[in-house]
């Protein structure tokens, strides 16, 4: 019943239909999103494209092993329904026959087995007034004193590029920055890029990235002048967004596991949704690498 295809092999209209037609849609899975992030990809499918399953792959040891992209949160499984059935085949088989080093499933997969979870905070699109209402107390006045600033959706300008540069926190190395801008840069070219400022006489204290599907806004970064914390730009420009997106957006924070991080997702009235992970460490990768050399 499940067939693996290699990139090649795809039907693309057919994987296409199946992702824009699941109950688990989500922006990660589109073609051109894979595309700009990985190596390589394949894909894992059921019947005739009735599930879909893509595998972002990148080789080490001239061996393929399946990876999740950074900023590519949630893959897994898509279809007409969460089935706990189907879903148990797609992870059987997946283990029995890939070399995993990171795969993220989505939060409307669910499985029999017990596997590990990541965080992610999520609002519904609906009413900015009814949310607001269940917003934390503290969350509230953090924003009533941010009043004195600006709000303004802006471009992907030489401004916003060097406050990226300078005040981006999360990424070590200098080559996943480089990524981060031209992730920003794929964004800005495909129309799914939007960028939010909370400034005060024009010098900027916060900026928001986010990917725009059309229908959720998945919040990439916010990017802050630390010095300018205690005006409480960050709170103050998340409710602007709200403010003005939520009525016909979902909201995705994109998640942490960063306790500050999560206390300011939740506080915002934003449903949790974990979702499951397997991971494996580089030791039990290299050991299931050698294991397979040998047999």
């Amino acid at each position: 019943m499940i067939r693996r295809l290699d990139h090649h092999e795809i039907d693309f209209e057919k994987y296409t239909e199946c992702i824009e037609k699941s109950v688990q849609k989500n922006m990660y899975a589109r073609r051109e999103i894979l595309d700009f992030w990985c190596e390589s990809w394949d894909i894992l499918v059921w019947k005739d494209y009735e599930y879909v399953m893509p595998l972002p792959l990148t080789k080490k040891f001239s061996q393929k092993f399946v990876t999740c992209p950074i900023f590519c949160q949630q893959l897994g499984i898509f279809g007409s329904e969460d089935s706990i059935e189907i879903n148990g085949r797609f992870l059987s088989y997946m283990q029995a026959n890939l070399d995993i080093y990171l795969y993220s499933f989505n939060a409307g997969n669910h499985f029999q087995r017990d596997l590990s979870f990541r965080k992610n905070y999520f609002i519904p699109s609906g009413s900015f007034a009814d949310q607001k209402r269940i917003f934390s107390k503290g969350r509230k006045s953090a924003i009533k004193s941010a009043t004195h600033l600006n709000f303004d959706l802006t471009v992907l300008d030489a401004a916003i590029l060097e406050f990226i540069n300078r005040f981006y926190k999360g990424l070590s190395k200098e080559k996943d920055k480089k990524m981060l801008l031209d992730y920003l840069q794929f964004l800005h070219s495909k129309e799914m890029l939007k960028v939010c400022s909370a400034s005060l006489h024009g010098e900027l204290r916060t900026v928001a990235l986010m990917a725009d599907d059309g229908e959720t806004l998945y919040l990439i970064g916010l990017v802050s002048d630390e010095k300018f914390r205690i005006e409480n730009p960050t709170s103050f420009i998340i409710d602007q967004i709200l403010q003005h997106h939520l009525e016909k957006r979902n909201f995705s924070f994109m998640g942490s596991n960063v306790r500050n991080i999560e206390i300011f997702n939740k506080s915002f009235g934003a449903e949790l949704k974990e979702y499951p992970v397997i991971q494996h460490s580089k030791k039990e990768v290299l050991i299931q690498f050698l294991k397979n050399k040998l047999s």
